[in-house]
């Protein structure tokens, strides 16, 4: 079975089970099946790609379906390509276009169709999803697609119904979820460790963060801004992440 091995554990002569994208989604880095070398792994160090999927060694190849993505693959890189984008203007403080945005409701509109459509979606996506790493845009779109899954599978059993509308804000909200992060220096984020008093206040305020920069973004409405700023909302009441004192609890949470 293939494992996730983060690229500081990356060893010569390991094979990928699974193709190397840019982060950006566009630039094909490494094809599947292609064993690394040193040259190689300093590569996609370089490129900042944090982990990949290999085989271990003596490992034949598992079926194709094994890695099947439940987001087809065009779209995740398109999605994962308009992100980037976004994520680089937030974090250099450009403007951002609103057709840059649209495109992005456009990809996510498509993803939420596939979900929807799929019968088997909800328990062949989970198995999925397990087996994605939980990195960068990864962990982006992992989240959002864990919840439109599980948004799924409520509406399958009577629980509850979303607009498409509500799909799209839900989708959107978990995508940009850790969007404050951005605010937070990388040693923080890349910390090896429990962090210090200090460091835990910094990381706490993320969610609140995050819902400062998402509430300029003209795609998100109040239900995406509040899964943002309510993230961390803990249905017993504890959590964190909001600017005022004292969370949430159990239904109060959006």
């Amino acid at each position: 079975m293939p494992l996730i091995v983060t690229s500081d554990h990356l060893k010569p002569g390991m094979r990928l089970a699974k193709s190397v994208w840019a982060c950006e989604g566009q630039q094909l880095l490494l094809s599947k099946g292609v064993i690394l070398n040193n040259q190689l792994i300093t590569r996609l160090v370089r490129r900042g790609i944090e982990a990949c999927f290999v085989y271990l060694p003596g490992e034949n190849a598992v079926e194709d379906d094994f890695l099947c993505p439940v987001v087809p693959e065009h779209l995740e890189r398109q999605v994962r390509a308009d992100v980037a984008h976004i994520v680089e203007c937030v974090a250099q403080n450009r403007s951002l276009r609103n057709s840059l945005f649209q495109n992005l409701q456009e990809s996510v509109s498509s993803i939420i169709s596939v979900i929807f459509e799929d019968t088997t979606a909800f328990h062949y996506g989970l198995k999925n999803i397990s087996k994605h790493d939980e990195y960068t845009y990864e962990h982006m779109i992992g989240v959002m697609t864990v919840s439109l899954l599980i948004a799924k599978e409520g509406e399958d059993t009577g629980l509850f119904s979303f607009s498409f509308q509500d799909k799209i804000n839900l989708g959107l909200g978990a995508l940009f979820h850790d969007i404050g992060k951005l605010m937070l220096p990388s040693s923080l984020l890349n910390k090896k460790g429990p962090l210090n008093e200090k460091e835990w206040e910094l990381m706490s305020k993320h969610p609140y963060d995050g819902f400062k920069i998402v509430r300029q973004f003209p795609c998100m409405n109040p239900m995406a801004r509040a899964i943002v700023l309510n993230h961390h909302q803990y249905w017993n009441g504890e959590g964190y992440g909001r600017e005022a004192a004292g969370g949430l609890a159990g239904e109060t949470i959006p």
